[in-house]
């Protein structure tokens, strides 16, 4: 009976095993696919921009390390697939790269508007929101009495 429980714990631990070496064997086929479709001048690239970056230091971290960046980085940005981590972050990055443009826009359409921030604060953009809306009901409502 002691042998039978032991040799079905050591089953169990071997499929866990085994369903693990499975899936890490399916997401390093993806990875591999997808760096098929990568032109040579790209790989190039990468590598003079990781020298620049001194990224070859990454070699030497520690899986366990590596393991919970990436983690982390799926966290924060709400993703289940390691795949969509770069596409993700470069996204984020070019948005936050157009933010001061969006911002200049906001304060610009709040000065037409002739909108004033409250002290301490940033564009009044609700306070915009609100004369855009007011200024539409008030070109509607006259296009009403015209007619």
């Amino acid at each position: 009976a002691k042998q039978w429980r032991a040799a079905e714990r050591t089953i169990s631990e071997l499929e866990g095993r085994l369903a693990e070496t499975t899936d890490a064997a399916r997401r390093a086929a993806r990875t591999s696919a997808l760096r098929r479709y990568v032109g040579t001048a790209e790989l190039v690239r990468r590598d003079k921009l990781d020298y620049a970056l001194s990224l070859q230091d990454l070699d030497a971290l520690p899986k366990a390390v590596a393991v919970e960046c990436v983690r982390e980085l799926c966290r924060d940005l709400k993703l289940q697939d390691v795949a969509d981590v770069a596409p993700a972050v470069r996204k984020l990055s070019e948005a936050t790269l157009r933010l001061p443009r969006l911002l200049k826009f906001a304060v610009d359409a709040c000065a037409l508007l002739r909108v004033s921030a409250p002290v301490g604060r940033g564009p009044p953009l609700e306070a915009a929101l609100d004369a855009i809306e007011a200024a539409s009901l008030g070109s509607l409502e006259t296009a009403a009495l015209v007619e």
